[in-house]
């Protein structure tokens, strides 16, 4: 992992950015041995020296909310899905590769890495904006290494997104670890800035309804199946692609590529999928590539 992830990283780092952001899933799945993201921590850790690694796994727009450091997460898609503590849930609890079988998110990262963990608790979003700061610069005077931070809603997100903003420099860019809510926070706190206006030359109107779509499916989560259905019975066609094979290039599986370029060719929207998948009713986690 670390010969993959060290020239990427110091890359990253030369491009001069003030926030450079480790994407992970808002589910968090991930082991010592598999997609280990306390192992991304300690190679990041020398790279990008920082007062701390921020850790933020919450998407509340997703359905994924921390509390108190245990991580919950909406199942289906949309607002209307029964919302599951992870150790618990439907679907994640039950991951082929990776089973989240522990929802405290500092105890699951604590068998990935050595590295100090912090909670920045969802009681410090009741405080003013002065003593949510104050509340945070105490919890540094720990010297934690990493800090979980607890969030519910957008607000939440968003006094997170300026705290963050205060420890990050092109000169000396913060390393964040989380899902997509970290972008949302960062986005969220500079909302005040005005947008930039960029003129663009009017081009032929197309609806977006009618382009043809590739999508690409690694995943064995049943609401993955789900999609997966609905798409074919909407008119989308299915190239199922065996993974291995197609990394040692083997014609059976070239071919199958082939027929997915001539399918979008021909304007006729498409899915991919891996062979044996779980919305398939099998689980075969060889046949998965994180």
């Amino acid at each position: 992992m670390e010969r993959e992830l060290k020239p990427a990283l110091l890359k990253l780092k030369k491009l001069g950015a003030r926030h450079v952001h480790y994407k992970v899933c808002s589910t968090f799945d991930s082991s010592s041995t598999v997609g280990s993201i306390g192992r991304v921590m300690d190679v990041a850790a020398k790279i990008f020296p920082a007062p701390f690694i921020p850790l933020l796994v919450a998407a509340p727009a997703l359905g994924r909310y921390t509390i108190f450091g245990q991580h919950f997460a909406r199942y289906g898609i949309g607002s209307t899905g029964a919302i599951h503590r992870l150790d618990r849930h439907p679907s994640i609890s039950k991951h082929p590769v990776t089973p989240m079988t522990e929802a405290d998110l500092r105890l699951h990262l604590a068998k990935q890495t050595k590295k100090r963990i912090a909670l920045f608790d969802i009681l410090k979003f009741s405080l003013s904006e002065k003593e949510f700061r104050a509340a945070f610069q105490k919890l540094l005077t720990e010297k934690p290494a990493v800090v979980l931070f607890d969030a519910l809603t957008a607000e939440h997100l968003s006094r997170i997104g300026g705290l963050l903003e205060l420890f990050a420099d092109a000169r000396h860019p913060l390393f964040s670890v989380g899902s997509s809510g970290i972008e949302a926070a960062l986005a969220s706190c500079r909302k005040s800035i005005a947008p930039v206006s960029v003129k663009k030359k009017p081009g032929p109107k197309r609806s977006l309804s009618r382009l043809p779509l590739l999508v690409l499916s690694g995943s064995c989560s049943p609401v993955t199946g789900g999609q997966i259905a609905w798409a074919l019975k909407h008119g989308f066609a299915e190239v199922r692609l065996g993974l291995p094979a197609l990394a040692a290039n083997a014609p059976d599986e070239l071919n199958r590529v082939g027929r997915a370029v001539n399918a979008q060719a021909r304007a006729r929207s498409q899915c991919h999928s891996p062979h044996h998948t779980a919305w398939r009713g099998q689980k075969n986690s060889n046949e998965i590539q994180r």
